[in-house]
């Protein structure tokens, strides 16, 4: 019969639930302000609201429990310390199989999850979390009704982010930014996220997403992050009407920062856009069209970026790697080596400075060495109107750099033209 908890724990310490098979109700298992718990090898069904919830508890254990038809959310982690939560099958969710909030050293690692609602694992507010090794299919987004665009979808997560050994699959949404697989959005605060070993394939929005940006008030997003992308598959993801997919992308806005970035040894294949799009103060060249009055103007850094030894191919509308730096003061220094790129639509690699607004300057300092590609490599620094610049395109060892990869270099404008590429021996 209908409870409103089927088992609570309450201020309790190395308490035990094992073994219990719980349908409806309002919660299945609660644990509030309990220590050392260990919430395993239950049968829970048909919950209105949470199946398992924990709040304000530390060290509790949720493992080998089986969670379907949750009328919200699977498994929900409240303002906890060192929650984990691992080898759980949840299906059915309405919103999310796992969702934490304002937690701390959450693990989540070999959990499946199925059929979510409105993302699988949705992570607000925390610091220091690991999601290892779990299976994520058939996930729906929304962006626009419930503000979930991926089926990893982390937002406001700080400290050290591990994201690795997942497979993402299936993952749907009808919105220009639904449908993704991991995607992170941070618009203050620090992260050192590492994504590594993941099978993303056969979602409609982007493969790896992330955004440091913040557009909900005239505050700028001033967040900070190092990050580490190696290892993945990421394979036929995206969708048109609208055309979306990227394989990895990355945006950077506003007085955001990545201090170093690696992507290194991914393996991108058939995604619908571009197989690598990174940017910085691309929405404010949006907003030269469209203003936008939470936005503001771009001191966005993605400093010490390397791409190197990933092969992208079959990029079905867009280029194997697209960089772009745009906006007042937006800089990225990029070293590009050692990829293979073939068959990508819209060409191997383009990489544009634009300015949209004169003064300051817009930088971009690109090292191109032993890359190989079936098409080309074009580099183009855009002239505003009147011609009056402030943007700063560079690159090292620009007269032999056709000759350091195989496929062609196109410089625009060509090189001696007014205002060209600048030759450089080495990026600041």
């Amino acid at each position: 019969s209908a409870v409103e908890t089927g088992i609570e724990l309450s201020t309790s310490t190395d308490a035990t639930v094992d073994g219990n098979s719980i349908d409806l109700g309002n919660f299945g298992i609660f644990a509030g302000e309990t220590d050392k718990a260990v919430i395993q090898n239950n049968t829970i069904a048909n919950i209105a609201f949470s199946s398992i919830e924990i709040a304000e508890s530390n060290n509790v254990t949720v493992t080998d429990n089986t969670i379907s038809n949750s009328d919200e959310v699977g498994i929900f982690i409240d303002n906890s310390d060192s929650t984990k939560v691992q080898n759980n099958q949840i299906s059915e969710s309405v919103l999310a199989g796992i969702e934490i909030i304002l937690a701390t050293n959450a693990s989540l690692i070999s959990n499946t999850i199925s059929d979510s609602g409105s993302g699988a694992i949705f992570v607000l507010d925390s610091e220091t979390i690991t999601i290892q090794n779990n299976q994520v299919t058939d996930t729906a987004t929304d962006i626009t009704n419930d503000e979930i665009a991926g089926a990893i979808f982390l937002q406001e997560v700080v400290g050290t982010v591990d994201i690795s050994g997942n497979t993402v699959t299936g993952t749907t949404g009808t919105n220009e930014f639904d449908g993704q697989g991991i995607v992170i959005g941070n618009s203050t605060g620090d992260i050192a996220l590492t994504i590594d070993n993941n099978d993303i394939n056969n979602n409609q929005g982007d493969g790896i997403g992330i955004a440091l940006v913040f557009i909900f008030t005239t505050a700028p997003g001033d967040a900070t992050a190092d990050i580490t992308i190696t290892n993945n598959r990421i394979e036929n993801n995206g969708a048109t009407a609208p055309l979306r997919g990227d394989g990895i992308k990355i945006a950077v806005e506003e007085d955001g920062v990545i201090n170093n970035l690696l992507i290194e040894d991914n393996t991108l294949t058939g995604n619908f856009d571009d197989g690598i799009d990174i940017s910085a103060g691309l929405a404010q060249l949006a907003t030269v069209l469209i203003p936008d009055p939470n936005l503001s103007s771009s001191n966005a850094q993605i400093l010490n970026a390397v791409i190197r030894n990933n092969e992208v191919t079959d990029s079905l509308n867009g280029q194997g790697i697209i960089l772009r730096s745009l906006g007042d003061n937006s800089n990225i220094v990029v070293s590009v080596e050692g990829n293979t790129l073939t068959n990508n639509v819209g060409g191997g690699l383009q990489a544009i400075s634009t300015d949209t607004n004169g003064a300051p300057e817009t930088r971009l300092c690109l090292a191109l060495n032993n890359n190989t590609s079936d098409g080309n490599y074009t580099l183009t620094e855009t002239l505003p109107v009147f011609f009056i610049t402030s943007s700063r395109f560079s690159v090292v060892n620009r007269d032999g750099v056709d000759g350091a990869n195989t496929g062609g270099v196109i410089f625009n404008p060509a090189i001696g033209s007014f205002d060209d590429v600048a030759n450089i021996a080495a990026c600041p």
